[in-house]
């Protein structure tokens, strides 16, 4: 999870993007970041870097809205890339190259089943050559897709985590790394993020006094 968790959040946040506006949401980062370097607030190399790293993201928005995958598509592409084995330093494990040659054989099945193709058998009557016909084009159509999503996985390489944590997690979880707070990120119950318990007025950003309640728990 340490090593692959950002995959999984750019693959999450890009299939949710239409329920919270990320592309506006991205807009108004840039523009923010933007004014803050032209008085002085941001210098100019970091804005670039940052803003590059919004601008991939916009454009990945792009090419998955293009795509229009479906919920059984996106489980298996963060399945996929979760157990791959694309990672500098990382060990081979057998049990999970088993599990990710699993998700890659499913998926195109997947695809293969929405797409209408469930065999082919060779038969005498007068419409074989039509039939094998549509089904040559169906299986070229499921290869197709099924290229095509894998292709997208290759751009998560685009983004870097520090930027990510700067950009979406920095007002939850401060100056703790990533890898601390994902155990506790996973266990909290996300209902209760944004719930104040006692009532009372905080300058804290909404989410980083349930955050900071729950570590502090953990300590005790």
């Amino acid at each position: 999870m340490k090593a692959k968790w950002c995959d999984l959040f750019v693959l999450g946040l890009v299939q949710c993007s239409n329920q919270f506006c990320l592309t506006s949401m991205l807009a108004a980062m840039s523009s923010h970041l933007n004014a803050c370097s032209r008085v002085g607030q941001l210098k100019v190399e970091r804005f670039e870097e940052v803003d590059e790293q919004i601008r991939y993201l916009l454009k990945l928005v792009q090419k998955f809205d293009d795509l229009k995958l479906s919920s059984m598509e996106f489980a298996y592409l963060k399945l996929i890339s979760f157990t791959a084995n694309d990672l500098p330093g990382a060990s081979p494990d057998q049990r999970i190259h088993a599990l990710h040659m699993q998700a890659m054989q499913e998926l195109y099945d997947h695809i293969l089943s929405v797409g209408g193709v469930t065999g082919f058998e060779d038969n005498t009557s007068e419409n074989d050559s039509s039939s094998a016909a549509a089904v040559a084009a169906s299986m070229y159509g499921t290869l197709d897709r099924y290229s095509q999503l894998l292709m997208l996985l290759p751009t998560l390489r685009w983004f870097k985590q520090s930027i990510l944590v700067e950009l979406f997690f920095s007002g939850l979880i401060g100056n703790l790394s990533i890898e601390t707070v994902m155990p506790f990120i996973l266990a909290m119950d996300v209902m209760n993020v944004f719930d104040n318990s006692d009532g009372s007025e905080s300058t804290a950003l909404p989410g980083a006094q349930s955050l900071a309640n729950i570590l502090c728990k953990n300590e005790e």
